[in-house]
């Protein structure tokens, strides 16, 4: 194992492999749910897991409410009382939307005081809620949000509550941020294709989408693609994505395998140009009846002009190794060395060192011209 990760003892990482290689030999709902509560749940002492998603590419109507297409650990009047608490828990979204890190925690992120003022006056607001009354689900209740920026339409919720009510550790943040792409991967894969049996026909609905979006085998032969998406790439259906474009589709649909290094583990933004456009790509595995056990693929193309994106592509153009843009992206959120160091369980000594690296590559010379940079491309957006 890595040098860099002897604070993260082997027992994590193994841990890690485990439920990375159990989660993608989930095809079904079911399958996830029992492995979830037998497997994930213990691993992590947490109770409950949400999988909320507002995807208006594969929906006729626009600005959806937030959706569980995945619950479990969760009675039906818990799910009930928890869609009118959301409004409520502001903090933890708001500071989502502002950061960088896709993997945000009650106790290590946000203080369990402010959870506390926020479950406070929503009981206060809505006194035919008795929080004493609601069980366990509701008392010393604290949770990780797992993200998929710049997709902020997908959230990941895990929660914590008592008997198991022990603050949440850099330790658990590590392992959750090394699972955060096989998560999404898995659970979209399972949450799109239970919606796609609402639909009468997937094309028709990719059809009226804004988005590019296309059906592709894995080796690249379209079998469907939207009119936005011929445009884009001035190709049509029944014909093969260009070379370049089947060489990364390919690369990303095989099965995750960390091997020896677990940095393989973690998943980093694709990017493609199309002329003076540059695209954030991304794709979801479709499992469709009569098909080889392989399928074909959901594929989107979306312009990378939201900040995350432009500040990641800035980093990779400067030549940032993942290491870097990981620490890069602490150092953007206002991190300081020691505590970068506790979550990415590095010594204090190899951070300076990336963060000497980092202002060399970006041609810096302090933390506050990084935090400028990006901040630069957020004013930048927003106009």
């Amino acid at each position: 194992m890595n040098d860099e990760y002897s604070e993260l003892i082997e027992k994590d990482y193994l841990q890690v492999i485990d439920i990375i290689n159990g989660m993608q030999e989930c095809e079904s709902k079911n399958d996830l749910e029992l492995f979830i509560k037998e497997v994930f749940f213990p691993t992590f002492s947490v109770q409950q897991l949400s999988f909320m998603w507002v995807d208006d590419d594969l929906k006729n109507k626009s600005h959806n409410p937030p959706k569980n297409l995945i619950q479990f650990g969760c009675s039906q009047e818990e799910i009930e009382i928890a869609h009118k608490l959301m409004p409520y828990l502001k903090t933890l979204p708001q500071k989502a939307i502002s950061s960088l890190r896709p993997v945000l925690a009650h106790d290590v992120d946000i203080p369990q005081e402010t959870l506390e003022n926020e479950l406070a006056l929503f009981f206060q607001e809505n006194p035919q809620y008795k929080r004493e009354d609601l069980g366990d689900a509701f008392n010393s209740r604290r949770s990780i949000a797992i993200h998929n920026p710049p997709e902020f339409n997908m959230t990941i919720g895990l929660v914590r509550h008592h008997p198991n009510n022990s603050p949440f550790t850099f330790r658990e943040i590590r392992m959750v941020e090394l699972l955060r792409f096989t998560f999404f991967r898995v659970i979209k894969f399972i949450a799109i294709n239970e919606e796609i049996k609402n639909f009468r026909s997937l094309s028709e609905v990719l059809a009226e989408s804004p988005t590019a979006m296309a059906m592709v085998n894995p080796n690249g032969y379209l079998v469907f693609a939207n009119e936005t998406f011929q445009k884009v790439l001035n190709i049509r259906q029944q014909q093969f994505l260009p070379k370049d474009l089947a060489e990364l589709l390919l690369g990303k649909t095989d099965i995750v395998s960390p091997g020896k290094n677990i940095e393989n583990i973690l998943e980093e933004l694709t990017f493609y140009s199309v002329d003076d456009t540059v695209y954030r790509l991304s794709w979801t595995r479709l499992k469709r009846p009569g098909e080889p056990e392989d399928g074909c693929w959901l594929l989107r193309m979306k312009p990378a002009i939201d900040p995350y994106s432009q500040t990641l592509l800035a980093m990779r153009k400067a030549k940032l190794t993942r290491r870097e843009t990981e620490i890069a992206t602490l150092v953007c959120d206002g991190i300081a060395d020691p505590e970068i160091s506790s979550r990415l369980f590095i010594s204090e000594y190899t951070v300076k060192n990336h963060v000497s690296n980092i202002f060399q590559k970006l041609n810096i010379h302090k933390r506050i011209q990084l935090v400028a940079q990006r901040n630069n491309k957020e004013t930048q957006h927003g106009n």
